[in-house]
């Protein structure tokens, strides 16, 4: 029964793009998510901290604008409200730079279907050939490492990027979201630190 109820599906799933000084069309994550059926059938929220606002997205994504700039926390926890409004029971949190796979969708529900009771599964993101997420955390800092960590890892031990990670919405909102005051550097530390303490671990997702 786990396993049906933590079904992914884009029809449940809401991927929040937080874009600024560029158009959301002309980002990577964009053009690469909407070149597959589930990108582009899945709901958006694209929250837009740009100066001036974005025209002619189509009309089936959620488009907000926020010139004062909050941040990314605010974005992800408006995603979390959008979200639950439109009856999804998933979160992707995209930045603008990320190139995803042509088998993004199928790499993240087999690890659901795998992990069905792990309430958050994160890619593995590499620079320079050195993986900087999810990272080995040591005294309250994050290190590039050589090899990836395992498949099923501590949050104490190893700490992920926002940049893709999958959230069951239950599971985010159960732990508080996004901290709102930590607007952009750290936000993803600061989430991970409250969010292991009722969920300590995450699923490595080989893709990106």
């Amino acid at each position: 029964m786990a396993g049906l109820i933590n079904t992914i599906s884009p029809q449940k799933l809401l991927a929040v793009l937080v874009s600024y000084g560029q158009a959301p069309q002309q980002s990577r994550t964009w053009q690469s998510l909407h070149a597959t059926a589930a990108g582009s059938s899945m709901h958006w929220l694209v929250y837009d901290n740009s100066p001036a606002a974005t025209n002619n997205l189509p009309t089936n994504i959620h488009y907000e604008h926020h010139p004062e700039n909050p941040g990314v926390s605010a974005a992800y926890l408006r995603a979390a409200a959008v979200a639950a409004d439109l009856g999804a029971t998933w979160l992707l949190l995209l930045d603008q730079d990320s190139d995803f796979a042509a088998d993004w969708f199928e790499a993240y529900q087999e690890a659901v279907q795998k992990h069905p009771d792990t309430p958050l599964f994160t890619p593995l993101i590499y620079h320079e050939a050195k993986v900087i997420s999810p990272a080995p955390l040591r005294w309250g800092r994050t290190w590039v490492a050589e090899n990836a960590p395992p498949e099923l890892y501590a949050l104490t031990e190893f700490a992920p990027i926002n940049a893709g990670m999958l959230l069951r919405l239950s599971a985010y909102t159960q732990a508080g979201g996004h901290r709102a005051a930590v607007t952009l550097d750290f936000s993803d530390l600061a989430f991970t630190y409250f969010f292991r303490k009722s969920f300590p671990t995450a699923v490595l997702v080989p893709t990106t």
